[in-house]
């Protein structure tokens, strides 16, 4: 497949409770984060004592439910195959600090693309499709950080 169409074709939507199983199916395909869940950032003290998949996936499941920001993820051809984790930095317990206030900014704190589909350009287009998903909730900023993952 020619790499510049399959990524004229990626389409990006936020994660919402409408859209949990294709975050859930994605991130429990071969190869996926699913033993964080995109939670090592995000965990409150009490939520970081439970280190399995688990209950990082629980914890995840109820910030979505409670239609609290957590990501995108991208599509191709209907299929859910990448994720970029983008919030109010608010939400990240361990960048911001527990109880922090809501001050404009979001942050950006990690990505999945599937394996077949990397090293054509997804990352750069889901930083893109991020940055213009904060810029819609008024922020005032977006960061994105490389940072290694804390020890799980």
């Amino acid at each position: 497949m020619n790499d510049s169409v399959e990524l004229d074709r990626l389409v990006f939507h936020e994660v919402d409770q409408d859209r949990w199983p294709d975050f859930e199916r994605l991130f429990e395909s071969r190869g996926a984060p699913k033993f964080c869940w995109c939670m090592v950032w995000r965990a409150t003290p009490d939520e970081a004592k439970h280190r399995d998949g688990a209950s990082r996936k629980i914890a995840m499941a109820r910030r979505v439910a409670a239609d609290v920001p957590v990501g995108l993820l991208g599509y191709l051809d209907g299929e859910p195959v990448a994720w970029c984790s983008v919030a109010p930095r608010a939400t990240y317990c361990r960048l911001a600090g527990h109880d922090s206030p809501d001050d404009g900014i979001w942050s950006i704190a990690c990505f999945f693309v599937v394996r077949r589909l990397r090293g054509q350009g997804i990352t750069r287009r889901l930083i893109r499709a991020a940055v213009e998903y904060a810029r819609l909730s008024v922020i005032r900023q977006v960061i994105a950080s490389w940072a290694s993952c804390p020890p799980l």
